[in-house]
């Protein structure tokens, strides 16, 4: 795996577009709900790196480092191709770690491999419509080496919403265009699947109250027809 490093300058402001060469995120500390980070095209030290912005596909991992201090750090996973929003890139990330917040000064973006080439435009295998950065919360778990087995819930509980809600669920669906309903309903099914692995003494209490539940969340996205 190789890496790029760029400099720019953090700007704490929640919103696009960077001016300059700033890097800016649309959620504050501890930056849990990013979903975009907005990069200018020249760095600070001038390099124009448009090509290789543009270039940077689904499953990247992204760090943004404070220039002076390595315990000032992010850590993003790419969710869409960026794209040219008219002099800056947005890339579509979720969250994975915050060791402390960034300050606005100098920053280091280290952009890693991709593990897989992927094809602008074109969607990950596997659907999930809640990010990992949120069902990691949810479930209140913090170490990365546990991402694997809360992508694997993840993966089970938006099929199991997209079941539920049936012919009416939208094929566009993701975990960044899918309604707040269907979020909420798909991390209510991630904490339910990892409560409840099938080794409870009494599976049907718990079984029905996450169906009643769904049925409450759901209940104007559902397929009429399987009500």
């Amino acid at each position: 795996m190789s890496a790029s490093l760029w400099q720019f300058q953090f700007s704490t402001s929640l919103g696009a577009p960077p001016t300059g060469s700033q890097l800016r995120f649309d959620a504050p500390p501890p930056y849990h709900g990013i979903t975009r980070v907005w990069v200018r095209f020249v760095t600070n030290d001038g390099i124009d790196v448009f090509r290789s912005l543009l270039a940077i596909g689904i499953g990247t991992i992204l760090y943004v480092q404070d220039k002076d201090d390595h315990e000032k750090s992010v850590e993003l996973r790419v969710t869409a191709p960026a794209y040219d929003a008219g002099g800056y890139a947005e890339i579509p990330v979720e969250w994975i770690a915050t060791t402390l917040p960034l300050t606005g000064q100098a920053v280091g973006l280290v952009i890693t491999d991709a593990p897989t080439p992927v094809t602008p435009g074109i969607p990950p295998a596997t659907r999930t419509l809640e990010t990992l950065g949120n069902a990691k919360l949810q479930l209140g778990i913090t170490d990365p080496a546990r991402d694997a087995e809360v992508q694997l819930l993840l993966e089970h509980a938006s099929a199991i919403v997209l079941d539920y809600i049936g012919a009416r669920a939208d094929p566009t669906w993701d975990a960044i265009t899918a309604p707040d309903v269907v979020q909420r309903a798909t991390l209510e099914m991630v904490a339910h699947l990892s409560e409840h692995r099938g080794d409870d003494v009494a599976p049907d209490l718990h079984n029905i109250k996450i169906w009643e539940s769904l049925s409450l969340l759901l209940m104007r996205t559902r397929d009429p027809a399987l009500a």
